[in-house]
């Protein structure tokens, strides 16, 4: 062996590794600590995957570590060679995606043979991949209705009601904020890259603790523009008789701030105060037409005003709403066949905030739907029992209050009613903490 070799198989020796992974989220785990390991930024992984002729795009890395299910087996190997892993390594890891996979099967654990492990893409290969996705986004553009009939019903056929899209808990290894941080939040370091935070009521109430998280962080500046009870057509350049001073809308504020990142908090407001909507309703295809049309004329407002101000165009994290206890399936189009779908279409991000104010948060045995069911009482997790965020230690081993017990659409999280808002609070509630922070988690992920 050639002191190259050498070198490398040493480098090597002390890499992360998924032996002991169990399920997927402790894949996700080590995958995180390989990451780590490697001392790669996302850009830098991506670079080095392209060069290496593997496609590994930054957003589907990202995404990919911020939720706790099982990558793609032709992701993970890209992953694991631009990390520094070899052909043993891609196989270790391989192994365990399999393993992990298989669980509950008969059979021995699946072994994998060099021959088996997934390829690089041939040249010709990635030109087709990016010219299918340029054609995805003029199509999202022109052919807007068709499209998302089309995208209606396939999700309609592939994820059924009962489904749930299994995100997991945002990487984010911070302490949370006491009530004097919530209300003045450390000042954003010097020079850093700007986040925009757009949104309405839930944005007024998370802004404060995502501006901590971020600033925390170091790697970024959050600025604010919100309006309670807005729309997203609220925030378009040229809507009449919105709400939202021209100043304060989109392509004002992209040219003012010149942001890194835009995160988008819309929870589908559509009533007497946004005649932008129309009076779509929930219970009508046209509300999610319209919140679909709108969500595709941010984001080329978006480009239009980046290149305005002569910036990079920024990345937009779109949130997924929480559950909404009076019409569950509302949110569930909303998220899926508005955000999702107009996040994956501008190669954007998505960020799954309101699964942590969900049923599906409980952890233990699934709950069917649970994505889509909203508790008036979470668990506590062990920071929020550190700092005195759980509200009923007794309650079931330790409970935490997410919403004012009088809140029948569970709405208005109940920690910022008592510090940004007049109304009372009958609970030091964490859910204002862990829907900023699971935010924060992907909008510095995204700043990369």
């Amino acid at each position: 062996m050639d002191e190259v070799a050498e070198a490398n198989a040493d480098a090597r020796a002390g890499m992360p590794r998924p032996d002991e992974a169990a399920d997927a989220a402790e894949l996700v785990a080590a995958m995180r600590r390989l990451k780590n390991w490697s001392g790669h930024s996302y850009r830098e992984l991506e670079r080095r995957a392209a060069a290496a002729g593997d496609a590994l795009p930054r957003s589907t890395v990202t995404l990919a570590l911020t939720r706790d299910t099982l990558p793609r087996e032709d992701m993970l190997a890209a992953f694991v060679r631009a990390c520094g892993g070899d052909d043993d390594q891609v196989r270790c890891w391989i192994t365990a995606r399999r393993r992990i996979a298989g669980a509950g099967r008969t059979g021995p654990d699946p072994a994998v043979r060099v021959e088996e492990l997934p390829r690089r893409p041939d040249t010709a290969y990635r030109g087709v991949r990016r010219l299918v996705a340029a054609l995805t986004v003029v199509v999202a553009v022109v052919g807007a209705v068709a499209v998302f009939a089309l995208v209606e019903n396939e999700a309609n056929r592939t994820a059924p009601a009962g489904s749930d899209p299994a995100p997991g808990p945002p990487v984010m290894d911070l302490p949370p904020p006491d009530e004097r941080l919530l209300r003045t939040p450390p000042p954003a370091p010097a020079g850093a890259p700007t986040v925009l935070y757009v949104g309405e009521t839930i944005a007024r109430q998370t802004r404060n603790a995502l501006a901590y998280f971020v600033h925390r962080t170091g790697r970024g500046a959050v600025v604010a523009t919100e309006q309670p009870g807005s729309a997203i057509c609220d925030h378009l350049g040229g809507t009449p008789n919105s709400s939202v001073p021209a100043t304060r809308r989109l392509p004002a504020m992209i040219r003012s701030v010149r942001p890194r990142v835009v995160v988008m908090q819309f929870w589908g407001h559509s009533s007497e105060y946004t005649p932008c909507t129309g009076g779509a309703r929930p219970d009508r295809d046209d509300y999610y037409h319209r919140y679909w049309n709108d969500a595709h004329q941010a984001v080329r407002q978006i480009t239009e005003a980046a290149r305005q101000a002569g910036i990079p165009r920024p990345r937009v994290v779109w949130v997924l709403q929480p559950p909404d206890a009076g019409d569950p399936d509302r949110v569930r189009r909303l998220n899926q066949d508005v955000y999702t779908t107009v996040a994956h279409a501008h190669q954007d991000l998505t960020s799954d905030a309101g699964w942590q104010l969900s049923t599906a948060a409980h952890g233990g045995p699934p709950i069917p739907d649970g994505r889509h069911r909203s508790p008036q009482f979470s668990p506590c997790t062990p920071d929020e029992r550190r700092h005195g965020y759980c509200t009923h230690p007794r309650m079931d081993g330790g409970m935490a209050q997410l919403y004012r017990k009088t809140d029948d659409r569970k709405l208005h999280l109940c920690l910022t009613s008592a510090i940004l808002d007049p109304q009372p609070c009958d609970s030091r509630s964490p859910g204002v903490i862990r829907y900023a922070r699971t935010i924060a988690a992907t909008a510095t992920a995204a700043l990369e």
